[in-house]
């Protein structure tokens, strides 16, 4: 088939990963997840480092008085959602138009081509879409 090198410019103008500070087993492996899809030293790509605080604790003792933010977050994912928000608050002061958020516990399928065919599908007027078909033991995952 063609080349294997993906063009992540042609796709987005950042791609984000949140990569969670005190986890460092995550951030390596994430690291070489990159390095072989060639993301790691693309130009459009950052880490968006997040860690656990107190102040994670505080937040959510707050938001959690409203009914519907109890029913959205739960107090491990506030961490993760205040990183996506994080991501998405950059981009939008940067005139960032196509993103694509990453979490460091994330894996791309092992056939490149594979990634640029669903890269290539995704319609230009998207607002969100969602990489999510993980199978674990599926053998098309690395």
């Amino acid at each position: 088939m063609g080349s294997k090198r993906i063009d992540w410019s042609r796709h987005f103008d950042a791609v984000f990963c949140l990569a969670y500070l005190q986890n460092t087993l995550r951030l390596r492996l994430i690291k070489s997840e990159l390095e072989r899809i060639g993301l790691l030293k693309s130009k459009v790509f950052m880490f968006e480092h997040t860690f656990q605080s107190k102040y994670c604790d505080i937040l959510y003792a707050v938001l959690a008085r409203n009914r519907l933010c109890r029913k959205i977050l739960r107090p491990k994912s506030l961490n993760a959602t205040l990183g996506h928000y994080s991501c998405i608050k950059k981009s939008a002061a940067l005139g960032y138009d196509r993103i694509l958020i990453i979490e460091d516990d994330m894996r791309f399928l092992k056939d490149l081509d594979a990634i640029k065919t669903q890269l290539k599908d995704i319609p230009a007027n998207a607002d969100v879409v969602l990489f999510d078909k993980f199978v674990p033991g599926n053998a098309d995952w690395n």
